[in-house]
């Protein structure tokens, strides 16, 4: 976890005095862009005073996506271990889970929604048909998803 984080300082007082690099040297270090590479390094975490509320919005922004991208990878783990203790997702077998909302056996074919969560395809149909939602919520967490996100699975093939 060390390794992703990072630490930002403001700049000080100290940090302008220190030189840039400057005209005058000589054209063999310019030309090879060690300083200035070197320069950008130093100074890569270091925030001006009007700068600081923006990287805060934008780390919160980022804090949220991760979040959401973890919630779905943490659905797809579930799902999956779930097909492995039950043996579904081979070929040929049978989902005998009923689906939450009509309650039909889930069969050869069948939808994964990010939250780990099964339903099949007709109410899944039905959920996103309706006003022409692109998001929906799953029946059993409420957790709300994107249809494009669902997964399908068909074991006939």
């Amino acid at each position: 976890m060390n390794q992703a984080t990072t630490r930002l300082r403001l700049r000080t007082e100290h940090d302008r005095d220190d030189p840039r690099p400057s005209t005058s040297k000589n054209l063999k270090s310019l030309t090879s862009g060690i300083e200035e590479r070197n320069q950008k390094i130093a100074t890569i975490n270091l925030l001006e005073p009007y700068e600081v509320e923006l990287k805060l919005r934008e780390m919160e922004l980022e804090c949220v996506t991760a979040k959401s991208d973890f919630s779905v990878h943490m659905g797809q783990i579930l799902y999956l271990e779930t097909l492995a203790k039950k043996g579904y997702g081979k070929t040929g077998t049978s989902n005998l889970d009923e689906c939450p909302i009509c309650q039909i056996v889930l069969g050869n074919e069948w939808c994964v929604l990010p939250c780990g969560h099964s339903l099949c395809g007709d109410c899944l149909k039905k959920m996103s048909s309706n006003h022409n939602l692109q998001t929906i919520l799953c029946p059993l967490c409420r957790q709300s998803m994107k249809v494009d996100e669902v997964s399908f699975v068909d074991t006939t093939v």
